[in-house]
């Protein structure tokens, strides 16, 4: 008799080969997700380094100007009151923010998430840093911009 079909060692020989194939790949596709996360955090926080940039062009610098970013939106703090300022897109997850200038004009930027602690600024630097928030508070992350 000629039967046409596979067998059961071989059903479960394909199904191992799968299962190895899986395991190996759901790792590398979990970086490459956590990677596009953290870019696009980084991203965020460079367009609210931007919008402050643009909002102290607009300004007198004779007042102290920090800012705050809360519930999605950007706020000028000065003289004990806030404004509102005009910021592209939000920063997805983003907890709290902070932005400071210092006399000179330089812009320094601090965002902290559940997931994530991003700046900009602190020690010179330009480019966005990206870290794990794993065991940092929001204030340990907001003193990375000193």
């Amino acid at each position: 008799m000629n039967k046409k079909g596979f067998t059961l060692v071989e059903m479960l020989a394909i199904v191992v080969i799968l299962a190895v194939i899986a395991l190996i790949t759901t790792p590398l596709i979990l970086g490459i997700i956590d990677n596009s996360r953290k870019s696009a955090f980084a991203s965020s926080v460079n367009s609210m380094k931007e919008a402050i940039e643009n909002d102290i062009g607009n300004r007198d610098f004779s007042t102290a100007i920090s800012y705050t970013y809360t519930n999605g939106s950007l706020y000028a703090n000065i003289d004990s009151r806030q404004e509102a300022v005009d910021m592209k897109g939000s920063i997805a997850d983003a907890k709290a923010g902070i932005g400071t200038v210092d006399s000179l004009g330089n812009v320094r930027v601090a965002v902290y998430s559940d997931k994530y602690c991003a700046y900009v600024g602190g020690s010179g630097s330009s480019s966005v840093t990206v870290i794990s928030a794993d065991g940092l508070t929001q204030d340990q992350c907001f003193a990375k911009i000193g």
